[in-house]
């Protein structure tokens, strides 16, 4: 005759207060609140009015602070960790590594104009006597500007702010 199987005791998931949850997790009290509030965490509330996370809830965690370090907000989160599919995430994960190499590659640029800027400004004070700083008659080159007025061709103006985010390094 064979035996009958015990039943399993069910698994008891043990309840922290925010704080020492927020200790454990590395992160602070208003980080808890905050995504809870937006509905991404989720508490017992006591009577007492304190609140109570469980274990399992820390690979979540973990889950948005990876989110929030690629640039996601948290109602972005929301929206990943719940409504989208797997292929929704990796494309929005291709997107914002895009964006991030593109900024990058902006503040790469910057400092590279930054460098030639001081190089140029070390050769112009070793050799003081062929350069100086002088008024001129107010003339503006500007890529939408024949020198005194603005150009009437909607073109520049499409691609204005684009061409602005770039201008430490033109």
């Amino acid at each position: 005759m064979s035996e009958i199987p015990k039943k399993s005791k069910p698994i008891s998931v043990r309840r922290y207060r925010i704080g020492d949850y927020a200790h454990y997790m590395g992160v602070g009290r208003d980080f808890l609140k905050h995504y809870e509030k937006c509905g991404l965490l989720s508490a017992d509330h006591h009577d007492n009015g304190y609140r109570h996370f469980g274990f399992e809830q820390s690979s979540l965690i973990l889950e948005c602070m990876r989110l929030r370090n690629c640039g996601y907000t948290v109602r972005e989160m929301g929206g990943m960790l719940r409504d989208l599919s797997g292929v929704e995430v990796r494309q929005s994960l291709h997107e914002a590594r895009e964006a991030l190499e593109k900024r990058i590659k902006h503040t790469q640029a910057i400092a590279a104009e930054i460098e030639r800027l001081e190089e140029w400004f070390d050769i112009r004070q070793s050799q003081p006597e062929d350069w100086e700083v002088t008024s001129a008659e107010g003339r503006y080159y500007l890529p939408h500007a024949n020198g005194s007025q603005f150009l009437e061709d909607e073109r520049i103006y499409e691609i204005l702010p684009q061409w602005f985010d770039w201008l430490s390094v033109v």
